[in-house]
């Protein structure tokens, strides 16, 4: 059957009857000064390159101060891979209790990393590979945390550094998703100028705030974010326990073990690619923060 094509003055028109009393402009909002979203939005044709969906690492991080000695610590991380993890992040790690704690991994075939005081290593069998950690609070005003996050990588890429974005998504789920979509798209078009062949990662840190909230809310809230930054593109997801013991980790990789056997996302393309609304935002904060660069 062939529909009728509708003019975009006919819905906008039924849009304002049905607000009946009510404004059009009080539903408009900003997602940052200056950066208005309307309610509605029709096609946006764009030359703008959404970034695919990456079948993600799902990380388990590790505080050593949290253990008695290494040899507890390394039985804790062959638990998490045993059940699923494929990532692990180490916190305040002891550099001359490594080789005790890395007893039995295969570091070849998986994503080891340690913090640094200014960044993060990758460990490997015979090497470390070094990345410049660039900080990222997507609850902060989203412009300028931008703009301060692609300066970093400029100086990285000066300094030839591979980078790594920790980027700590906020409450919104689009806006999420646009935040980092937008960040890639950046990204690219600065390596593009430099032309050179540094790493440059995209790492999702979820905190939660179970004092603050019923562990069932923090669930939700952790599940809605992992989701977001999924769609998003990004490299690998870590969700901190909400206690530091095996059934809160077991909770925490298994909301990214739905994300990915129930729900397939990982095997999507991108399922919001065709979504005016999520388009508009892109372009919005790539256009604004590249002009402030």
């Amino acid at each position: 059957m062939n529909f009728p094509i509708i003019s975009n003055e006919t819905w906008l028109n039924k849009v304002k009857t049905e607000l009946k009393s009510k404004e059009f402009q009080d539903l408009v909002f900003k997602i940052d000064k200056d950066i208005n979203i309307s309610p509605i939005y029709f096609e946006n044709k764009s030359d703008v390159s959404f970034p695919a969906i990456k079948d993600w690492h799902i990380c388990d991080i590790f505080s050593q101060k949290n253990y008695t000695n290494a040899k507890a610590l390394n039985e804790a991380i062959l638990g998490a891979l045993n059940y699923g993890a494929d990532t692990i992040l180490i916190e305040n790690m002891d550099f001359s209790d490594q080789a005790n704690i890395i007893k039995g991994i295969d570091l070849e075939i998986m994503d080891f990393w340690m913090t640094t005081d200014e960044g993060f290593q990758k460990l490997k069998t015979n090497t470390c590979i070094n990345y410049k950690r660039i900080p990222l609070n997507l609850s902060k005003p989203i412009v300028s945390e931008l703009g301060n996050g692609l300066k970093l990588f400029k100086q990285n890429l000066t300094e030839q550094q591979n980078s790594i974005f920790v980027i700590e998504p906020s409450d919104d789920f689009f806006l999420n998703i646009a935040t980092v979509q937008s960040l890639q798209i950046l990204v690219k078009n600065l390596t593009k100028a430099s032309a050179n062949n540094l790493d440059c990662k995209y790492f999702a840190l979820i905190s939660n705030h179970v004092s603050q909230n019923p562990i069932e809310k923090a669930v939700i809230q952790s599940t809605l974010k992992a989701l977001s930054c999924a769609i998003s593109g990004i490299d690998s997801i870590a969700i901190r326990p909400y206690n530091d013991t095996e059934s809160s980790r077991r909770i925490t990789r298994n909301i990214q073990h739905i994300l990915k056997m129930e729900t397939k996302i990982n095997k999507s393309q991108h399922p919001l690619e065709n979504n005016y609304l999520l388009n508009n935002m892109v372009q919005s904060l790539c256009q604004k923060v590249w002009a402030e660069l």
